[in-house]
């Protein structure tokens, strides 16, 4: 690879880095969500969960990244097309609600039993909220990484 070669990759990262870090400092993740169950009740869940949950939930995301999505994005593009595309494709559904599961374990758990002693027949979160309530409650677990993993990238960047 030629200096020049080399030159223009190291622009190409610090570009992409600015891309990434000028996305998420304008995302503010909140501390708390409230959602709604299929029995209309509202819970106020925390967006922050430990260590070994994230590791957890990145290894579901992680068996799921390479799923490629048909996004026709343009000018037109319709935010209901592209939602149902995602919750279509039911191995990325199916990671999504298993993330909400490892998430709030304690929630879904006491629902689950709620759901039986009422005759539902219920598996997992995926039974039991609708989509727009899971994925709000875990997009918060990722903006918070990414913030925070940003933020030491630049502290190692002032550094060097």
């Amino acid at each position: 690879m030629s200096q020049q070669d080399k030159t223009i990759q190291n622009q190409d990262i610090k570009e992409a880095t600015e891309t990434f870090k000028g996305l998420f400092s304008n995302l503010v993740p909140v501390d708390v969500v409230t959602i709604t169950d299929v029995f209309g009740v509202k819970h106020e869940i925390s967006t922050s969960v430990s260590a070994r949950k994230q590791i957890k939930i990145l290894r579901i995301i992680d068996d799921v990244k390479d799923i490629e999505f048909n996004f026709n994005i343009s000018d037109e593009t319709n935010i209901i097309e592209m939602l149902l595309s995602l919750t279509n494709n039911e191995k990325f559904l199916s990671a999504i609600g298993k993330c909400f599961d490892y998430a709030y374990p304690q929630l879904v758990s006491s629902l689950l039993e709620e759901a039986k002693e009422n005759g539902l027949d219920c598996e997992d979160s995926l039974d039991l909220f609708p989509i727009e309530d899971i994925v709000s409650g875990i997009i918060p677990l990722f903006i918070r990484l990414a913030k925070k993993t940003m933020g030491a990238f630049q502290k190692m960047e002032m550094v060097s």
